[in-house]
């Protein structure tokens, strides 16, 4: 009788553990909310002009620019990211520019919140002009407005967001969580 009460309380823990497990397993299927993660794709496309840069959220061509990244068909000119600063929502870097050549920007968001707490957002950046030497360089500086980008987009708050830099032309990324001001050295 003293077995039979041992392996009805062993039994008993096993299928406790084992409905405990499928709980656990269930409760973390969450194929029921379409915007649970990095793999269900962008929230949506949209680009914003501003004067010195242009800001895309576009997946496909986010893919494109990370597999040609640091080739020469996607990196016309020669660009250095020195420092990268925010404050608020202003996301300030700070570059090594051809000297005397006509620069914009292209800011790359594939659309994906990463949902981690903070949540991260991955940026590429692509400095593109028309050179007639690159034989001297300058400082430039492209701030871009968080919210500006962000306000077609109103599921995204950057206040507290972590973003990741990548520069387009090279394999240099930056993560900037908070107010960050940090020195790149090439």
């Amino acid at each position: 009788m003293e077995n039979y009460r041992i392996f009805i309380t062993k039994l008993g823990l096993a299928l406790g553990l084992i409905t405990a497990a499928m709980v656990v397993l269930l409760a973390c299927d969450d194929t029921s909310n379409a915007d649970a993660g990095p793999d269900n794709g962008p929230r949506s496309e949209f680009t914003v002009k501003t004067d010195n840069y242009t800001f895309y959220a576009d997946a496909a061509k986010f893919e494109e620019i990370n597999a040609k990244r640091a080739s020469d068909e996607l990196c016309k000119i020669q660009s250095d990211i020195k420092n990268v600063q925010r404050e608020g929502n202003l996301l300030a870097v700070t570059l090594d520019v051809p000297a005397n050549c006509d620069v914009s920007y292209e800011v790359t968001w594939n659309g994906i919140v990463m949902e981690s707490f903070p949540a991260q957002i991955t940026l590429f950046l692509n400095v593109i002009g028309d050179c007639q030497s690159e034989d001297s360089f300058e400082e430039a500086e492209l701030v871009i407005d968080l919210d500006e980008i962000f306000e077609e987009e109103p599921s995204v708050d950057p206040t507290d967001m972590i973003f990741h830099i990548k520069d387009a032309c090279s394999l240099v990324d930056i993560t900037c969580e908070g107010d960050c001001d940090i020195e790149i050295s090439n």
